[in-house]
Formats: structure tokens, sequence, C-alpha cells
């Protein structure tokens, strides 16, 4: 008997399963994002970048401003693919960076 129901709720597992990745299948075929909602969007994360790289801004106290651990900020930085916010003097006219770092957000500039 036992055995007999523990049949019947691991083929009921199955289905639930089966209809679960079928709705995911069917929200991705809609253009839905199925998942976790992301920490950061993409502003936050090119104005993140751009703290850190232009402002010398810590990354501890970036990612606390944002909500956000240092992990997932450093994650999401390195992520990104392209995009530096063209209004830092730390930005060149392609808007890549032309390797100068600020050390305050007074506009001080250092290196090389």
């Amino acid at each position: 008997m036992f055995h007999m129901m523990a049949a019947l709720a691991e083929f009921e597992r199955s289905l639930i399963s089966e209809r679960t990745r079928a709705g995911m299948a069917a929200a991705k075929a809609r253009g839905c994002r199925v998942g976790r909602p992301r920490a950061l969007v993409h502003q936050q994360i090119v104005a993140a970048r751009c703290a850190l790289l232009c402002h010398g801004m810590a990354a501890g106290a970036l990612a606390r401003d944002l909500g956000v651990s240092p992990r997932t900020l450093q994650r999401s930085i390195a992520a990104l693919d392209g995009g530096m916010c063209r209004d830092c003097p730390g930005a060149g006219v392609d808007g890549l960076g032309d390797g100068r770092r600020q050390t305050s957000l007074s506009g001080e500039t250092g290196g090389p």
C-alpha cells in the first residue's frame, strides 16, 4: 500500500515539474524574462562603473548606496559590455576613457 502511494506521489511531482517547465518555455517564447529580477538596471551599472573608475569611489560604499553586495556590484560591472558615462572627465571622445582617474569627486585627476 505504501509503495503504491509513493509511486503516485512521484508521478504527481513529475507532472508538476513538467507543467512548470512548459509554462516557463511559453513565457520565454512570449518574450518575458524568466527568473529572479535583476538587482541593478543597466543605467545603475554604468553609473556605478563611472563612479568607481572616474571618481575613485570605494566599491563597498557604492554597493551599500545601491543596496547590493559588493560582489553583486563587481559581477554586474564585469558583465557590462560597453557603456561609460560621457560626462566623466575620465571618459575620452569615444566615451571609453583615456586612462585618467579621479581621486575625488571635486575633479582632481591623477594617474598617467
